[in-house]
């Protein structure tokens, strides 16, 4: 299976939920693995940020959210995806309308389960076979660590 995203830079925005402890995170399924991840997409020429982070929201979550601070930018360079990923923190008053959309630029859906974790099982998820967390998430112990991240 081959996707529009492969085998080039993309600039991406991504959003952190976090509700009563928990994380809101997207399996995709990639060609070779499901990879793990905050809701969040590829930018649109001409299209800010917060627009984009609002769209990709409502289009992979059903839900209308805030966006809120600014909390760090990522490079996901794992072959063959390469993406500067944009990440801010949002929050939602909707969370009884959530339910996992779609992704409209694949005809085939690579949407899998969207689903809450807690920080600890969050992290068990990169030691099942055949399934990656988002190597952002990778990087922290602990969830705190989402909004003091610096990558060198």
């Amino acid at each position: 299976m081959s996707f529009t995203f492969e085998n080039r830079l993309r600039l991406r925005v991504s959003g952190i939920l976090v509700d009563q402890g928990r994380i809101l995170l997207i399996k995709h399924h990639l060609s070779s693995y499901d990879l793990w991840a905050p809701p969040g997409g590829e930018v649109e020429y001409g299209e800010s940020l917060k627009d984009a982070l609002c769209r990709e929201y409502l289009e992979e979550c059903n839900l209308e959210v805030s966006v809120g601070r600014f909390l760090f930018v990522h490079e996901f360079l794992e072959d063959p995806l390469h993406a500067v990923e944009i990440f801010f923190e949002v929050t939602t008053q909707q969370f009884n309308a959530m339910k996992l959309g779609a992704d409209p630029e694949h005809i085939s859906p690579i949407l899998k389960d969207l689903t809450f974790f807690y920080w600890e099982d969050m992290k068990q998820l990169d030691n099942m076979k055949g399934v990656r967390l988002h190597s952002a998430l990778l990087a922290c112990d602990k969830m705190e660590d989402l909004y003091t991240i610096s990558f060198r």
